[in-house]
This record gives C-alpha cells, sequence and structure tokens, in this order.
C-alpha cells in the first residue's frame, strides 16, 4: 500500500528533526558508567567518537578500503541518536551515489557485469527508505527490483556473483525489512517463511541456513526478530499463526540467554557487538532490554567508543552498531511512519509460569500502549559470530572479494 504524500514528507523531516523528537528519551535516563568517567549523555558522545573516525566525513575505510556496510552502521547509529544530522546527510549521500551502489551493491568492477549481492542490497535499501529516500531511485536504479530479482521461488534472497553465494539468515533480515519500509511492496510469504523455517528448535537462529547443526547466537537473532516484527503503518498488523509464534519464541530465547549483568556472549566472552543486536531484537519485541543497555553504558570509554569486547580500546564497528541500541531504539523506532513493530511480545513469565508445550503466548498490537522499557541507557550493535556473518553480509564480495572488495566489511551487513 503506498503511503500518502503528507505522510512521505514527515517521514523526510523526521530524518532532519529527529534531535527533537527523542532527545527527552535518551535524557530522561541516568545512566552510571562501571569503567571510566561519567558520561551525561553516551549516545551523544558514543555519535561524537564516530563522527571523529569517518574518512572525509562521509564514510568508513580501512587500509585506503570503503567500508560500506560499517558506514551504513554509523549512519543508522546517528540517526537513532538523533545527533549530526549534517554528518548523517552527508553518509547518506555518499552511499547512494552511482559508484557506491556499484561497489557495494554490484562488486563494482572486479565482478561479473550481472552481479548483485542480496544482504547490501537489503541494508542499503532499509537504510535510504528509513531515511527518508525513494530505493526505487538511488542513482537511477530501482533497488526494490534489484532485490527482488534474487529472490528465488523459495523465498530465499541469494548473491549472484562470479565469487559465489554469500547470502545468509543477517542478509535475508534485511531484505525483510527493506521491502517492508519500501512504498508499495511488501515481502512475499514464502520470503518470510523460509525465515521462519531456518529457526533452531531453541527458538534462536544462526547465522547460515545450511550451517549443519543449527547453533544460534544473539546478533542474529536479533535481527531476526526485527524482520519478523516489521510491519508497514500503512497495512493492517496482522502476522500469521507460524510466523507469530517464531517471534514469541526467539524473543524468549533473547531474554533467557543474556547474562545477569545484561551482555551476551560471544565464544564465552561478553561482547559489545553481540550484546547491541541481542539488544535490538528485546526493544523490538516491546521487551526490557535496561539491563543490556545498562551494560553498554558501563563499557563506554572516555572517548565515547566501545570496545569490540571488555578491556579494548573503542571500536568503529561496536561503537556504530550498539548505538541504536544505546539510544533506546531497534530498527522498528527509527521512524515509525516508515516501519514499526506489528506486537508486542509478553514479558516472559518465568519458569514457574510458563505456557506449554501447546502454548504460544499472545502477543498485543503494537498500536496498544507498549511496557516503558527500564532505563534506556547503551545498547550496542551485533558482533562476535555475527562477526562474520556481518563480514559475509559486509564484505559484501565475499571470499575472493573479501580481498577485493575488503571495503565492504558489513559487519552486520
Amino acid at each position: 500500500m503506498t503511503r500518502s504524500t503528507t505522510t512521505r514528507r514527515r517521514s523526510a523531516s523526521r530524518v532532519l528533526g529527529r534531535i527533537a523528537l527523542l532527545a527527552p528519551v535518551v535524557a530522561a535516563a541516568t545512566v552510571t558508567l562501571a569503567a571510566g568517567p561519567a558520561q551525561a549523555a553516551p549516545p551523544d558522545d558514543a555519535a561524537a567518537y564516530l563522527v571523529s573516525q569517518l574518512t572525509e566525513g562521509d564514510h568508513v575505510e580501512i587500509g585506503g578500503f570503503v567500508q560500506y556496510g560499517p558506514t551504513i552502521d554509523v549512519g543508522l547509529g546517528l540517526l537513532a541518536a538523533d545527533s549530526r544530522t549534517a554528518t548523517l546527510a552527508a553518509i547518506t549521500d555518499y552511499v547512494t551515489t552511482a559508484d557506491s551502489v556499484d561497489e557495494y551493491v554490484h562488486g563494482g568492477d572486479f565482478d561479473a557485469p550481472d552481479a548483485a549481492y542480496a544482504g547490501a542490497a537489503g541494508k542499503l535499501g532499509f537504510f535510504v527508505s528509513i531515511t527518508g529516500g525513494d530505493p526505487r531511485d538511488i542513482a537511477g536504479e530501482d533497488l526494490v527490483n534489484t532485490l527482488l530479482d534474487l529472490e528465488g521461488a523459495d523465498g530465499r534472497f541469494s548473491d549472484r556473483s562470479d565469487f559465489g553465494d554469500f547470502s545468509n539468515v543477517l542478509g535475508q533480515s534485511f531484505a525483510i525489512l527493506s521491502l517492508t519500509a519500501a512504498e508499495g511492496v511488501e515481502p512475499s510469504e514464502a520470503a518470510v517463511q523460509i525465515l521462519v523455517d531456518a529457526q533452531c528448535d531453541d527458538g534462536s537462529f544462526a547465522l547460515e541456513f545450511d550451517g549443519g547443526a543449527c547453533t544460534g547466537t544473539p546478533d542474529t537473532t536479533g535481527s531476526v526478530v526485527q524482520a519478523l516484527n516489521a510491519n508497514d503503518p500503512g497495512e493492517s498488523v496482522s502476522l500469521t499463526p507460524g510466523r507469530e509464534a517464531a517471534l514469541v519464541a526467539a524473543a524468549r530465547w533473547l531474554e533467557q540467554n543474556r547474562e545477569t549483568d545484561g551482555s551476551y556472549l560471544l565464544g564465552g566472552v561478553p561482547n559489545i557487538n553481540t550484546t547491541g543486536y541481542g539488544a535490538l531484537g528485546v526493544l523490538a519485541a516491546g521487551l526490557d532490554a535496561g539491563s543490556s543497555t545498562g551494560w553498554l553504558a558501563g563499557v563506554q570509554l572516555a572517548d565515547g567508543g566501545l570496545p569490540m569486547q571488555p578491556g579494548g580500546d573503542s571500536d568503529v564497528f561496536a561503537t556504530a552498531q550498539a548505538l541504536p541500541a544505546l539510544s533506546g531504539d531497534s530498527f522498528l523506532s527509527l521512524d515509525p511512519s516508515v516501519v514499526a513493530a506489528a506486537v508486542v511480545v509478553p514479558p516472559d513469565p518465568g519458569p514457574t509460569q510458563s505456557p506449554t508445550p501447546t502454548e504460544t503466548p499472545t502477543p498485543t498490537p503494537s498500536g496498544t500502549p507498549t511496557p516503558t522499557p527500564s532505563t534506556p541507557t547503551l545498547p550496542p550493535t551485533g558482533a562476535g559470530s555475527s562477526t562474520l556473518g556481518a563480514l559475509a553480509l559486509g564484505l559484501v564480495v565475499g571470499g575472493l572479494a573479501l580481498v577485493i572488495v575488503a571495503g565492504r566489511s558489513l559487519r552486520r551487513a
């Protein structure tokens, strides 16, 4: 369903005015840092750190290679923090040039003439929509059609490349988010169903579709929760029973698999990116992510950045992917006029009141008042094992392309 011109204009204006709109939510939270000096505005400090790390003020580079995925992560973080709108505009301009689209989505001169990467197309398309742009006209390309051309009959979005297919569950999630946010199109039932079918028995999601033993990660699970609960505000709230059950099970897994301090582990060690993306899933389900955001706030360093793991130095990827959660946002609350949560998942009743195997807690439409998350402090975005996935998703040209397009270390797409 096509949104009205009025709504579209409101969307575009909100991109420039989000500082005034959401700042009160962040300011309302009192944050005490467990490490380093106390900071009055963790999201703003993190935003300032990210801006200081940009090359020429509009993109991320490593070793001379542009990192398109992480550049978009910075943009999403600034949007969530309602901070540095001029820099956000510069980033948006940079990633939507013809050269950037060609390199990030199509592999540039190093790949086949018809090459296209699903994760990159989905992530860029979502970013353009959520910042008030039109993904059907990015440097003359209809990115919605590019993405739909990569969807197979089974609903899976796959890469088309000389280097192979590096698509995964993270990329599928971004594709669903992108098509939900775009006007005049919705994800196919098959695209959603293949995501539902990838769920592990315990409710989590693994990075790869065909990875053998199904071992889920907080990063991937947090991303999938956002995709499963994504709703076009112009459409009526309606999740199929299977999609709803998968959403609830994944949200429950995220609730039950965080440490008592709110962190999520990667390889047995607390990880900032993993905690960030896990928190995004919790927030997208309308649940309490306060312990995770508080933990993130506690590891923020004096320069405003966050390390990949506690005790490390500030890291651009970790900080960018943590900033939305630090700001109390998931991707479903960046601009509710573009994409919003379909339902609110009830809090976990606990082991003594857990539903029988045949019962599934019934989510409530997100139009009803949502439980206020406890003090949204500092949430980060996934890294960990997802970092490898992010790499596959962000190193858009994967494998061999990792070297050629090392700059597209998509780190979570």
